[in-house]
């Protein structure tokens, strides 16, 4: 559960003048100094503190009115479930709601001579639950714990699981500076 943050970039022109071109004042027809673009690249690791993840509760029934009743029934069971987890740093919060009309299949081979009928309602609610943990251990814990919670209550998907960092500055700003200065040790090799 390493999280790696993409490599940063940075630029730095330098400007290797000769000795010639810095004694004289610029004149109109002399050509622009010469530049060196140089591209340092530092890479960053740190152990995630923050896990996101998310389940949906899909239901079916023959009216829309069935089908997010008993969407909210399950989706309230599963929330309850994980609430009950106590973990500490824990955020739960619906990022998706969703009500699809089913259609009749017409019989395989045959035409399509009339618009096809609704003969059921599908209604998906997500649900993101977001915990952090400074102990990347106690987070896979806590990540397991919330799977297992969810898809006891009911849940019947997985839709995906993040981890990540809750204040990435430190790691950006090291990275940076070290990219800085490999850029800067590079352009000045070359101005030599």
């Amino acid at each position: 559960m390493i999280v790696r943050y993409a490599q940063i970039l940075a630029l730095l022109a330098f400007t290797a003048l000769t000795a010639v071109a810095q004694q004289t004042p610029m004149c109109p027809h002399q050509p622009p100094p010469r530049t060196i673009s140089v591209t340092g690249t530092a890479e960053g690791m740190v152990a995630p503190d923050v896990a996101t993840v998310v389940v949906a509760v899909q239901t079916q029934a023959d009216t829309a009115a069935q089908a997010v009743q008993q969407n909210n029934t399950t989706t309230n069971r599963v929330v309850n479930a994980i609430q009950q987890l106590n973990i500490p740093n824990l955020t739960v919060r619906t990022v998706g709601f969703d009500v699809q009309p089913i259609y009749e299949q017409p019989a395989q081979g045959r035409p399509v001579t009339r618009p096809l009928r609704i003969v059921g309602y599908q209604v998906t609610n997500r649900v993101s639950v977001r915990v952090m943990q400074p102990n990347r251990d106690a987070l896979g814990t806590a990540v397991g714990r919330i799977l297992d919670a969810a898809l006891a209550a009911g849940a019947n998907r997985v839709d995906g699981i993040t981890f990540t960092v809750e204040n990435p500055q430190a790691v950006i700003a090291s990275a940076l500076a070290e990219a800085t200065r490999r850029a800067r040790q590079t352009a000045e090799t070359l101005a030599q």
